[in-house]
């Protein structure tokens, strides 16, 4: 099973009540970076709260280091390898045949609107299909080269405006993805002393390089002056955080106001993480699946649904889609899983359904590499191009997810035994083994792609 499909609501589903559903995605966001997920550091007092008032998944696998490949599976429901757009941040589309999430949810009645700060997540693309609104205005300017994009304080505004005008009769399906705190960090000046850490911590050298790549020096899109100290940037970054936190913060609590939080499904989630010195790779993603790049934060809030949970079952971003889709009342046929049958183990029997939970392998492709998450382990293979399933080379590790908070000194405590490699790596060989999908693309101009390099996304 490749993706989700049927986008026509089933018989008798347009009788049942629609609430709102809302889906927030925070570019390279981490999830050992927030409060909620154990940070030392006061960085998202509002994410904490949506934390604490539903779900939090401590062990979500991110589809994709990539912004494209991995929003577009959370819009398909499909890994890279089986959906039209694939792994590229650059060219690559969403073809027409795709039943996107937006789709499916506009179908059954929902008033669609997506609001989006990512240049890469442009109409070309797909990603607007199935949405009435897609509103993608880049009124600001980078503040290092003045490539444009809009910032969260922006960005919520606008969409304030439009749910003041929106009709209060219609459910509304409602997706926001914010571009902080994606490089350069560069936070506005109310928040850009908030975290100031002791500077003498690594010292890079050389500062920087000539291109975007990341390893072993600062990329260029990156470079703030000649500061070469990696705390310093790592607090820049963290008060990116605590900015759209503020913004998230305005976002909900119109919600709040409103009268219409507590029936609202809200989700919560990155598109990917990003490298602090993990493997000699400072500032970048997109260019591993180790855990740095690939973990990444999913809250989920429900109504009538207790609040302050932590689930240990691994999860992935595959889930999303048949998750707000069964918040809709409609059961899409998908690989993923409602995440909403996941309770902890203090509620009764009948609510309990972990077992298809934890027993399946969850997957972050870049096509040139190819992580698989099972049963506590994670096996990293390396594939000579995006459409080879020959594996060249294999890096196994161990995986906690509660002992994140020091990715940086963070050593595998648990030896890989040959025979768990062994079954890993059925399960990747199986993976590769299933016929990829027809990947589609637009010409791309100049000025795009200068600018898709600027962002550190060059391929």
């Amino acid at each position: 099973m490749l993706g989700c499909g049927q986008k026509e609501a089933p018989p008798g589903s347009e009788e049942l009540p629609r609430k709102d559903i809302i889906l927030i995605s925070i570019d390279t966001l981490r999830a050992d970076h927030l409060s909620c997920y154990g940070y030392d550091l006061s960085t998202s007092p509002n994410i904490d709260r949506l934390a604490a008032d539903g779900s939090l998944y401590e062990y979500v696998v991110s589809s994709s280091a990539y912004t494209s490949a991995s929003m577009a599976s959370v819009m398909t429901g499909a890994y890279p390898r089986f959906n039209s757009l694939g792994y590229s941040n650059t060219s690559a589309k969403l073809l027409d045949h795709e039943v996107t999430l937006a789709e499916q949810l506009n179908s059954a009645g929902y008033n669609t609107a997506a609001f989006v700060c990512n240049p890469v997540l442009k109409k070309k693309k797909g990603f607007h299909q199935g949405f009435e609104l897609y509103d993608l205005e880049l009124e600001d300017e980078e503040a290092i080269r003045g490539f444009p994009e809009r910032t969260a304080a922006k960005c919520t505004t606008s969409v304030l405006q439009w749910l003041g005008d929106s009709d209060p009769k219609r459910p509304l399906f409602l997706w926001v993805h914010y571009q902080d705190p994606h490089g350069p960090y560069t936070p506005p000046s109310e928040f850009a002393d908030r975290f100031t850490r002791d500077e003498k911590g690594p010292l890079l050298d050389p500062p920087i390089q000539d291109d975007n790549f990341g390893f072993k020096r600062i990329p260029s899109y990156q470079a703030i002056d000649d500061n070469r100290h990696l705390q310093s940037y790592v607090s820049r970054y963290d008060s990116e955080i605590a900015f759209v936190d503020h913004h998230i913060g305005r976002l909900l609590d119109w919600f709040r106001e409103n009268g219409r939080y507590e029936d609202a499904t809200i989700l919560l989630t990155s598109d990917h993480g990003e490298a602090f010195g993990e493997n000699d790779f400072f500032f970048v993603h997109g260019q591993t699946v180790t855990k740095d790049q690939s973990f990444v934060p999913l809250l989920l809030k429900q109504p009538g649904q207790p609040g302050g949970r932590r689930h240990e079952t691994p999860v992935a971003h595959i889930d999303i889609y048949p998750t707000l889709c069964a918040a809709a009342g409609l059961a899409p046929t998908c690989e993923g899983k409602d995440l909403g049958t996941l309770t902890n183990r203090n509620e009764s029997p009948e609510r309990i359904n972990e077992d298809s939970l934890t027993d399946r392998s969850l997957y972050c492709d870049i096509g040139g590499g190819l992580a698989i998450h099972r049963d506590g382990f994670l096996l990293i293979g390396t594939l000579k191009s995006q459409t080879d399933k020959d594996i060249l080379s294999l890096q196994p590790s161990d995986f906690k997810p509660r002992s994140m908070g020091s990715y940086l000194d963070q050593e595998s405590t648990k030896k890989v035994s040959k025979k768990t490699q062994r079954r890993l790596m059925k399960s990747m060989q199986e993976y590769l083994s299933r016929p990829p999908a027809r990947f589609a693309s637009y010409r791309i101009t100049k000025k795009e792609r200068a600018q898709l390099e600027a962002l550190g996304y060059s391929e």
